[in-house]
């Protein structure tokens, strides 16, 4: 596979790459060139919660959350 820099620096991944390491937009990596000429673009591990925060993101309308209490509740009595 080939693909080409862009006037940006940008360099785009082809699909088949993305889908084969479930890489998204917004994912980190780590660059750096090896002393043979090589550069080597490392994606960075995703955080716990990534799937929560994107599923999150993808309400249909304003998330509201409401603010928690910093009262212990009460025990209950059994």
């Amino acid at each position: 596979m080939t693909t080409k820099l862009a006037t940006k620096g940008q360099v785009v991944i082809p699909k088949a790459i993305r889908d084969r390491f479930d890489l998204e937009a917004g994912d980190d990596f780590e660059i750096w060139a090896d002393g043979s000429g090589e550069i080597i673009l490392r994606p960075l591990a995703k955080g716990d919660n990534a799937g929560l925060i994107k599923h999150l993101c993808s309400a249909p309308a304003d998330l509201e959350i409401p603010e928690r209490s910093r009262e212990h509740p009460k025990p209950v009595e059994l």
